[in-house]
């Protein structure tokens, strides 16, 4: 790079130099003029260097800047629907909350009717009297509670009284439970039970008929007998009862059939509900696993749409 000439002095006059001095001050005046002209054409290659990179990077802003508006709609989408989301979790919880204030409502009513339970026999025996069983009399009671509390153990120690009558209470629901637990496998007992009964009544259904058709067959054979007119009416008598036998317990066996199809029909209903409360508890969770994918997913385009803005 060539050095920087010395600037002339314009001031001085030119008349006052001799022919030397003006040569030299030409000579010098014509660097000045080569670096001027030189520094001229670096400038210009520099614009005209800037100005190819700007035409070369025009499309890539230009794309970015379709990316940055693309980034911006899916934004706002992603942002309504983590506003619906939102919604649906604020819906979710008031249900929740309205299922939890039903099941604190259902606790209170278990524990008032303990409570009634506990409190009837002591009320019935003033507070007092000889320990023993409590007796109610003759008098029958009005539901299933006052059957418990008729069969409640009391004492002279109303503290120990209803200890003891808690715990029977618990032992009822226990029982209860269990018994809820294996209702189950008592349907599929009870359901094989009635497919035995069924086939035991086929199969006499079908003794009957052959019996039928034998009793047929020994009415033709000794019909053409004349000293057999009175086992043909002992035969006729006999194949009116079987009949009225044999319609009997074809009525049995549809009444049968009837019950195993209403039981059949009542397992399939009680699977259906259970298969139904599963689907809601994986909904629920598929949703939260949603809602929780598309929160983890606008933190990241939000975080990516900070970075680039």
């Amino acid at each position: 790079m060539e050095a920087e000439p010395v600037p002339l002095d314009l001031s001085v006059d030119l008349d006052s130099l001799d022919e030397t001095e003006l040569k030299m001050r030409l000579m010098q005046m014509e660097r000045e003029l080569e670096y001027v002209r030189s520094d001229r054409d670096r400038n210009q290659l520099y614009l005209t260097r800037i100005l190819r990179e700007v035409d070369q990077k025009s499309p890539l802003l230009m794309s970015n800047k379709k990316d940055y508006q693309r980034v911006l709609q899916s934004h706002e989408q992603l942002f309504l629907k983590v506003e619906a989301s939102m919604r649906r979790c604020q819906k979710a919880e008031m249900e929740r909350e309205v299922a939890a204030r039903g099941r604190d409502r259902i606790e209170r009513e278990l524990e008032d009717k303990l409570e009634r339970d506990l409190g009837r026999p002591v009320e019935r025996n003033g507070g007092g009297g000889d320990g023993g069983v409590s007796k109610g009399g003759n008098v029958v009671p009005q539901d299933l509670d006052q059957v418990i509390s008729d069969h409640l153990v009391t004492f002279q120690d109303i503290r120990e009284l209803q200890e003891r009558n808690r715990s029977l209470v618990q032992v009822v629901r226990q029982m209860t439970a269990e018994l809820k637990d294996t209702k189950a496998a008592k349907d599929v007992e009870q359901r094989s039970l009635n497919s035995k009964v069924v086939q035991e009544m086929e199969r006499q259904l079908d003794e009957l008929k052959e019996s039928r058709k034998r009793q047929d067959e020994m009415l033709v054979t000794v019909t053409g007998a004349r000293h057999a007119e009175d086992q043909v009416k002992t035969l006729m008598a006999d194949r009116a009862s079987r009949t009225k036998q044999l319609d009997v317990a074809s009525d049995k066996f549809m009444r049968l059939s009837g019950n195993v199809v209403r039981l059949q029909n009542h397992l399939e209903q009680q699977k259906n509900d259970a298969l139904d409360a599963q689907n809601k508890v994986k909904d629920i969770a598929l949703a939260n696993q949603a809602l929780k994918a598309e929160k983890d997913m606008a933190e990241v385009r939000y975080g990516t749409l900070r970075y680039i803005t």
